[in-house]
């Protein structure tokens, strides 16, 4: 079920299928938008210098950990298996992403939108969802000893059998 979509499902389709699509566009130097973006990520040093809006983007099997991904738009992002370990995602937008198997142990998520996201699988020890939303999530075998959840929404997340200990 779409939890931002228009309801629609092949206007839903339609809409992650051109997200995905300008990601694979390249500039004059042959490089995808993809890396373009991925490398300034990687070589940001404050949020002027990198970018916001990743909506669509696959990052999966990256290593971004450590990254200073706050307020980053990744709605529908595709992150299987991608570190993410100690990145800083807070007031971020991570609705519908995939996170299947991630590694997000430390990560900060603090205030951020992960309604609908897919964190089957995924390490999420020691990391912080203080008034994260997660209406709606799938965190099936997914594991999270020490992770905060203060004010955090969680309607509709199924995360059973997950590891929980907090």
């Amino acid at each position: 079920m779409s939890t931002s979509g228009t309801g629609n499902p092949g206007a839903d389709q339609q809409s992650r299928d051109l997200l995905s699509a300008r990601w694979r566009e390249t500039d004059g130097d042959g490089r995808s938008a993809r890396d373009v973006a991925l490398r300034a990520l990687r070589e940001g040093t404050s949020p002027a210098d990198r970018p916001t809006d990743l909506r669509g983007i696959d990052l999966a099997r990256e290593d971004l950990s450590g990254l200073d991904l706050s307020r980053c738009d990744l709605t529908g992002a595709h992150l299987a298996q991608a570190n993410l370990s100690k990145a800083n995602l807070a007031f971020g937008k991570l609705g519908e992403a995939v996170l299947f198997e991630a590694n997000l142990t430390g990560a900060e998520l603090l205030s951020a939108d992960l309604a609908g996201a897919d964190l089957n699988q995924s390490v999420a020890d020691r990391a912080g969802f203080g008034g994260a939303n997660l209406t709606g999530v799938l965190g099936v075998s997914a594991s999270f000893e020490g992770a905060t959840f203060s004010k955090a929404t969680l309607v509709d997340a199924d995360l059973r059998p997950s590891f929980i200990h907090i």
